[in-house]
């Protein structure tokens, strides 16, 4: 896979003295590209903005978890939140509870530092089980996001997607089974 690095660096996605273990790094995860994290030890976990930007989709509404194999991208109804930072790539957060984003205050438009809240991890939608889908993406300048589950378009092989650089971790990149 020749997944190119993010330009950003970025935070831990949960917040500050949450534990969280990678269950799917940028390969082992289907589609590649993306990470797949969880919290460890208790919970809820509260998801947070990996960096500073402008929130630029919010879906909220979904409480079911869905089997997705075979589904179509349309039916695929997931809870998320993409932000868009100055650095031009954009990070999305997904299978939150339902109203936790909303509850939290977010919404099309607002700037949100690093670390501000975005909502609760849970497994809404295409979800094996409570866990944050976190992934680094460059959407195309039109209709780069669809409205349904929040897919980058045009994003074949995952060519949008960018491998996410970590600040605080060991080496900067996630890796599967690590903490």
């Amino acid at each position: 896979l020749a997944l190119d690095p993010s330009k950003g660096v970025y935070r831990i996605p949960s917040a500050d003295g949450t534990a969280v273990r990678i269950s799917r790094d940028h390969i082992d995860h289907s589609p590649p590209g993306r990470i797949d994290m969880g919290g460890r030890g208790g919970g809820p976990y509260t998801i947070v903005a990996a960096a500073d930007g402008t929130v630029r989709h919010v879906v909220d509404g979904f409480d079911k978890r869905l089997e997705c194999k075979g589904l179509p991208d349309a039916e695929k109804k997931n809870n998320y939140v993409w932000i868009e930072h100055a650095n031009g790539e954009w990070t999305k957060y997904t299978h939150m509870a339902k109203g936790s984003s909303t509850k939290a205050g977010i919404k099309v438009g607002k700037f949100v530092k690093a670390g501000t809240a975005l909502g609760i991890e849970s497994d809404v939608g295409c979800a094996g089980g409570d866990h944050l889908h976190f992934e680094v993406g460059v959407p195309k300048a039109s209709n780069g996001i669809t409205t349904v589950g929040g897919f980058l378009t045009d994003n074949d092989g995952s060519v949008r997607n960018r491998i996410p650089r970590i600040c605080g971790i060991d080496g900067g990149i996630f890796k599967s089974g690590a903490i």
